[in-house]
């Protein structure tokens, strides 16, 4: 693949460690409260993500080159029949295989890395309903509806974690507007030397059709507007 991996692939690693340092918390948080506490087990939750919310915006290099990716990879098994193709097909099986059992009971049976990659992507935007959820199941358990130091802390982690994944999203929005401007530029082959600043953002693409307007005699102004339009 030489260098399609990193354009497939992005900074998966920096991802996976955000990850594995979002476990640790959370198995530290909760070893060291009691099952028979709720409210304090949710504080210490609370508490593993307020932690790695600094951390979330790794995710903004990953889901800004995910379309690239996917586009990168569609690319490269587009031959069904090619060395690649038949590889990937074989490690998916094996995936599969190996993981499918576990996968399906978790809801992950889709182990093509087509859908694989899309999951990081969702990932984050879960973690907000995951806290939503928790804040949602804790109230009805407890009865309290705030002011409670646990209940404090996991609206303070979901507003913390939801404001981050807002400005990811948001980041990767213009990236992809960058992304368009760029092939706009290109399709016009330089012709408008300013088309491409900092400030400036894709909001439309659309079909359009450019007409002649008819006049009397055949042409004349008419004809001349026709041609400045077009170009």
């Amino acid at each position: 693949l030489g260098d399609d991996v990193p354009v497939i692939f992005g900074k998966c690693e920096i991802i996976l460690g955000v990850n594995e340092a979002l476990l640790q918390q959370l198995q530290g948080a909760l070893a060291t409260t009691s099952d028979a506490c709720l409210l304090e087990s949710v504080a210490a939750v609370a508490r593993a993500f307020l932690t790695i919310v600094p951390f979330l915006r790794s995710y903004a290099i990953y889901c800004s080159g995910y379309f690239a990716a996917l586009e990168r990879l569609t690319k490269l098994t587009a031959d069904q029949g090619g060395t690649l193709a038949t590889t990937i097909r074989r490690l998916e099986a094996e995936v599969a295989e190996d993981g499918g059992a576990a996968g399906a009971a978790g809801g992950f049976a889709d182990l093509r890395l087509a859908a694989c990659l899309i999951k990081p992507v969702q990932r984050l935007c879960r973690y907000p309903l995951l806290l939503e959820g928790l804040l949602a199941a804790l109230k009805k358990a407890t009865g309290q509806c705030g002011r409670h130091p646990a209940i404090e802390l996991l609206l303070q982690a979901n507003d913390k974690v939801r404001g981050m994944a807002d400005n990811v999203n948001k980041m990767v929005r213009d990236a992809e507007s960058r992304v368009k401007m760029l092939e706009v530029h290109e399709r016009l082959r330089g012709a408008c030397a300013s088309l491409i600043t900092p400030s400036r953002r894709f909001v439309l693409e659309a079909e359009v059709a450019v007409s002649r307007p008819k006049t009397s005699r055949g042409g004349g102004a008419g004809a001349r507007a026709g041609e400045a339009c077009a170009r």
